[in-house]
């Protein structure tokens, strides 16, 4: 199935309401009541990329997620929650509240070249796999 990130939320993670992790380890239940969620604007759709890989035994997983920005955007001081908005309404969830958190990192992109475009960019990591969130 194709999904396309439409849409994402900011949030601190401390704001989080109660998470419950359903038995499959990828949905989970949310009471969004006290998050504290901050739209980011964002142009066009958002790049999600996750990643699976064995390595001297281990499995680990990663997720990135870029989005160019359409305005200036200040991240939030310490630890988030993101939320993504997908076309077909599907909500996801990166970052619950505990370890591993996401990283943020917004770069500036200022081109040598008048073709290019000149834009800020948020780069989001994640440690984990995004969990889709029901009873949206």
């Amino acid at each position: 199935m194709t999904r396309y990130i439409t849409h994402l939320s900011l949030a601190p993670a401390a704001s989080m309401g109660q998470l419950t992790l359903c038995p499959d380890g990828h949905t989970a239940a949310l009471s969004t009541k006290g998050a504290q969620w901050r739209p980011v604007p964002t142009t066009g759709l958002a790049a999600m990329e996750v990643s699976d890989e064995v390595a001297d035994g281990r499995h680990t997983v990663t997720t990135k997620l870029t989005a160019t920005l359409c305005g200036r955007y200040t991240p939030m001081a310490g630890p988030v929650a993101v939320l993504l908005t997908c076309a077909d309404g599907t909500r996801l969830l990166l970052g619950t509240g505990e370890r591993p958190m996401p990283a943020v990192t917004l770069a500036d992109t200022l081109p040598d070249k008048a073709a290019e475009r000149s834009a800020q960019v948020l780069t989001i990591s994640y440690s984990s796999r995004p969990l889709a969130l029901i009873n949206n």
